[in-house]
C-alpha cells in the first residue's frame, strides 16, 4: 500500500463491541528532509487504521482518505464515542485558511460522513483532544502560533464550545499532542509533548477538580525510560493487561525483565492501574516515526 510512509500520533479506541481500532496519521517527516512546510502543502490527506479483537493481533491495515478533498493533509487522528459509532477528530489544512480541527461520524471506520468544522482559532489550531467529565466534555487543543495549549468545555460533543480561562496551563510553551484521562477517585491526568522543553517528551499534570481548569505538576507519578511523544492512553483490565504481558514481555538489554508493577499509574510501563482497583489499567502507545 503507497502512503507517507510513516506512522505518528497513533489513538488507540475500544468500540462499543469491545473490540480496538487504532488510528495515526500518515506522514514520515524525515523522507521530506524534515521539512514541516511540504508535509503541509502536499502531505497525505489519508489516516492510517487498523483493527484488533484483543489489542495483539491486529489486521485490515488501510489508508483511509479524510472526506475534506480541499485539503492539504490530515494529521493526529483521534476518536470519541458517538450515538452508533464514533465522531472521528482530525487536523487539516485548506488553502488560504489557518489549519482547523474537523470531524466526522463513522460507523465502521471505513465510511465517514460529511465533515464539520470541529475547532477553529483565530490562527493555527490542531491536535485537539476530547473526554467526557460528568456532563460535559472538555477539549484541549494546541495554537500552532505559540505552541500553547487552551482548554475549553462544552455540554454537547458538537457544541458550543467555551474556553476556561482559569485553565493554568494556559502559559506553558513548546507543548503539543495533549492527553487526558482520569483516575478512579476522578482527578484527572494531562499529559502534553513538550517537544520544545529540555529534554523533550511528556511531562504530566494532575487535576483534584479538571472541570475547573486547574492542574498542577505531576512528574513524580510519571515515570518512563524512554521518550514517549504524541500518543494516547487507553484503560485496560487485568485480563488485557497479562495478555498483553505474554505477548510482549519487558526486555532489557536483550533479556526478560520483571514486569512493571501494574500499581504505578504512568504510561511509561506496558500498562498501569490507578491506585484504587488494581485490575483496572491503562496503557500508553508511544508515537512511531
Amino acid at each position: 500500500m503507497e502512503n507517507d510512509g510513516g506512522l505518528r500520533d497513533p489513538f488507540l479506541f475500544r468500540k462499543s463491541d469491545g473490540t480496538f481500532v487504532i488510528l495515526s496519521t500518515d506522514l514520515c517527516i524525515a523522507r521530506r528532509n524534515n521539512d514541516w512546510a511540504d508535509a503541509i502543502a502536499n502531505g497525505s490527506r489519508r489516516i492510517l487504521i487498523w483493527d484488533s479483537p484483543d489489542l495483539v493481533h491486529w489486521s485490515g491495515k488501510r489508508a483511509v482518505e479524510m472526506p475534506l478533498p480541499e485539503a492539504t493533509c490530515a494529521w493526529a487522528p483521534e476518536a470519541v464515542a458517538e450515538n452508533d459509532g464514533a465522531l472521528v477528530i482530525w487536523s487539516a489544512k485548506r488553502p488560504g485558511v489557518p489549519f482547523k480541527v474537523y470531524g466526522a461520524h463513522t460507523r465502521d471506520f471505513e465510511h465517514f460522513d460529511s465533515p464539520f468544522v470541529f475547532c477553529e482559532w483565530e490562527s493555527d489550531v490542531i491536535d485537539a483532544t476530547v473526554v467526557p467529565c460528568g456532563e460535559e466534555f472538555l477539549r484541549f487543543v494546541k495554537l500552532e502560533k505559540t505552541g500553547t495549549i487552551r482548554m475549553q468545555r462544552a455540554s454537547s460533543l458538537r457544541g458550543p464550545w467555551t474556553e476556561v480561562p482559569s485553565f493554568s496551563l494556559r502559559e506553558i510553551r513548546g507543548v503539543e499532542g495533549p492527553v487526558c484521562y482520569f483516575l478512579e477517585d476522578g482527578r484527572a491526568v494531562l499529559l502534553l509533548d513538550g517537544y520544545g522543553m529540555n529534554p523533550p517528551g511528556y511531562r504530566a499534570f494532575l487535576s483534584d477538580n479538571p472541570a475547573s481548569g486547574v492542574f498542577r505538576s505531576a512528574e513524580g507519578m510519571f515515570h518512563s525510560e524512554v521518550r514517549l511523544k504524541h500518543g494516547s492512553v487507553l484503560r485496560i483490565d487485568g485480563e488485557e493487561y497479562h495478555r498483553l504481558l505474554r505477548a510482549y514481555p519487558p526486555r532489557e538489554n536483550g533479556r526478560e525483565k520483571k514486569a512493571a508493577d501494574p500499581s504505578f499509574c504512568g504510561p511509561g510501563s506496558a500498562a498501569c492501574a490507578d491506585p484504587v482497583r488494581r485490575n483496572e489499567m491503562e496503557i500508553n502507545n508511544r508515537r512511531l516515526i
